[in-house]
């Protein structure tokens, strides 16, 4: 990531499900993502996107946090919160209740997650149209997925190496173990 929201808590996220409304329940990588940065901004941004057969791609601007900021209260444009951006865009009719929005594109399209039923987990992308395109099956295929920028790469060198959010994970667990002898 190339800013980052800083890390949350378990209880946090616990907060947050809350304010989801207590129904729905964040897909573990996802849980492990906010857990290690609570959104940002990606060094790796682009997505493919697949409309029958064609394949076009688009930009991540950001992941949403979540800031713990009240409803009413301000929305900071460059800290969107997951529970305001949950409600403009699920609850009011824009997209499945059943999602919650994680991240955006450079024209306001949406990153979804299914956080209850069949497509628990999945990744859909939502156009401001409303038409919806499989993205990947759980986040981390997602977040994995995601390229570097050539254009950026052409300006500012070669794309920095990166640990992503599981393999921070790991190593901490790892570290964990050793500490206790196992």
């Amino acid at each position: 990531m190339k800013s980052t929201n800083g890390e949350l808590s378990d209880a946090r996220i616990a907060d947050l499900e809350l304010q989801l409304g207590g129904k729905l329940r964040l897909p573990e990588d996802y849980r492990s993502f906010l857990l290690s940065c609570n959104g940002g901004v990606p060094v790796n941004t682009i997505a493919s996107v697949v409309e029958d057969g064609d394949e076009s791609t688009t930009k991540v601007r950001r992941f949403y946090g979540f800031t713990g900021r009240k409803a009413g209260e301000r929305e900071i444009e460059t800290n969107p919160c997951l529970v305001e951006s949950y409600r403009r865009y699920c609850l009011s009719g824009h997209g499945p209740k059943t999602t919650v929005p994680i991240a955006e594109d450079d024209g306001s399209n949406r990153f979804v997650i299914y956080c209850q039923g069949r497509r628990f987990g999945q990744v859909w992308f939502v156009t401001t149209e409303g038409r919806k395109f499989f993205q990947a099956p759980s986040f981390e295929r997602f977040f994995d997925s995601l390229e570097f920028d050539d254009y950026v790469s052409d300006v500012k060198g070669p794309p920095p190496v990166l640990t992503t959010p599981w393999e921070l994970k790991r190593k901490q667990e790892e570290r964990e173990r050793a500490e206790r002898g196992g």
